[in-house]
């Protein structure tokens, strides 16, 4: 791999576009365009609407997949920038500010394509297929091999794709029409669908995969650009910078999770404390949190997540150093941060997630919730979607469910005619796309237990 083309400047769909984008157009460079895309599209603002870890958090502090994609890409630019400042003295292709701006877009977009309610909303949506793939029209469709996994798989990385690429901004001319070197290091697995049981890049079985049949040509045209080579039985080699996504994903839900349980009192303070100390003096002053006053826990607690997020840093800087070579080959089997010096930390922290905080009450109540919601959802819209698709005259309340998509979902699905592979994409696309809040809601209005119907407005 070639640093210097793994950062190209080119756009996706640009040699379709009727002009060339300004390189240096009022200043900003391509990448930091890039950004500016992201952050003023309504697919990004709409994380403020999903959940992170709690559904409907009745504390305002409470991380949201915007506030979590934000802090992700902060922490990758910072460990970007450093790596790139420290090969730079090597190889003058390296631009420090380049890789972090590129690093710094592709983590803003981790989770856009995420569906309502955090990753029970993923397995909504699978156990739903998987329950009636052998059904009618729905039939048809999962019987393809080439279609099936898109649904029987559904997967938050893929929808995301599509988000940047077709559905946001241009929709299908483009997108956001972001750089390419930005969309393949957002690409997390480098293959499609039908490859999402044997993943190189985590455990064996797991419904991974990095983009849809849909948008097979459209994920090929990305890595072509960047000059990552195809492998014929395994999909693509990974963008080394996804390397360094991964690293703050996981450096920014392990510290930040334990400090949102500590705010809520799913954790007490000696507990957070202790899980966040031993990483935190690796990368903090403990003279400094000694100086905070006992009485004041929740900046105490802070502190303590600040300097575990710096600390995990280094490592995740220094790892990508020394093992350069393997990540250059495609050949990194394990997360920058599994580190020896921080391995039993870390799985104290996930022990702790797993027995206290992933299993809370209130939470698990709201997240069956939300599998019901999007069942009934999918229910209706894919049984109007598949009439449709059918060429079947729209029964009254099927008409009335098409009236009431949006006029871009509308539009998807007359454009895909009697291919039910593609209704199914728009129905999907539609129900990933909403809030937590504009599901609940939707769901209650067509399912008539809404306060609101019959009020006038």
């Amino acid at each position: 791999m070639d640093w210097k083309t793994l950062t190209t400047k080119d756009r996706f769909y640009q040699d379709r576009m009727d002009g060339a984008d300004n390189p240096d157009a009022e200043g900003f460079t391509l990448f930091q365009q890039d950004a500016q895309r992201i952050l003023y599209s309504s697919a990004f603002r709409r994380l403020q609407g999903k959940t992170q870890v709690h559904p409907f958090p009745s504390y305002d502090y409470l991380r949201t997949r915007l506030t979590h994609s934000i802090e992700v890409a902060n922490v990758a630019r910072s460990i970007a920038t450093r790596i790139a400042d420290i090969l730079q003295k090597d190889d003058d292709t390296v631009n420090p500010v380049d890789w972090g701006d590129i690093v710094y877009c592709a983590s803003l977009i981790h989770d856009i394509g995420n569906p309502p309610f955090g990753h029970v909303g993923e397995y909504a949506i699978q156990s739903w297929f998987e329950d009636n793939k052998e059904k009618g029209a729905i039939g048809d469709v999962m019987g393809d091999g080439r279609y099936a996994g898109d649904f029987l798989g559904f997967e938050g990385n893929a929808q995301g794709f599509r988000v940047v690429t077709r559905l946001a901004g241009w929709r299908e001319q483009g997108g956001l029409r972001l750089t390419n070197s930005v969309l393949a290091s957002f690409i997390k697995y480098p293959y499609g669908s039908t490859k999402r049981f044997s993943s190189r890049y985590k455990s064996p079985g797991k419904s991974k995969f990095g983009f849809t049949w849909d948008d097979r040509d459209a994920a090929a045209e990305v890595f072509k650009s960047v000059g990552i080579p195809h492998k014929e039985q395994e999909g693509y080699a990974r963008h080394p910078f996804v390397h360094i996504l991964e690293a703050a994903d996981d450096i920014c839900y392990r510290t930040t999770d334990i400090e949102d349980a500590f705010r809520i009192g799913h954790l007490q303070f000696k507990a957070a404390e202790t899980l966040l100390r031993p990483l935190a003096e690796k990368g903090g002053d403990p003279k400094r949190y000694n100086e905070i006053p006992e009485a004041e826990e929740q900046d105490r607690i802070a502190y303590l997540r600040s300097g575990a997020i710096v600390g995990l840093s280094k490592i995740a800087v220094r790892r990508f150093i020394d093992m350069k070579d393997t990540i250059e080959a495609d050949s990194l089997g394990q997360d920058l941060i599994k580190d020896p010096n921080v391995a039993g930390d870390l799985e104290a922290i996930a022990e702790a997630c797993r027995d206290k905080v992933y299993k809370e009450r209130r939470k698990l109540e709201t997240e069956s919730a939300g599998i019901t919601i999007l069942s009934y959802l999918l229910e209706h819209l894919t049984g109007m979607a598949m009439s449709k698709a059918s060429g079947k005259d729209l029964k009254t309340k099927e008409r009335h469910l098409y009236d009431l998509l949006p006029s871009h979902s509308r539009a998807a699905l007359d454009a895909a005619g009697l291919n039910k592979y593609k209704a199914l994409l728009v129905i999907t696309d539609y129900i990933s796309g909403m809030t937590d809040r504009y599901a609940h809601e939707l769901f209650l209005k067509l399912n008539g237990t809404s306060p609101l119907i019959g009020r006038m407005t």
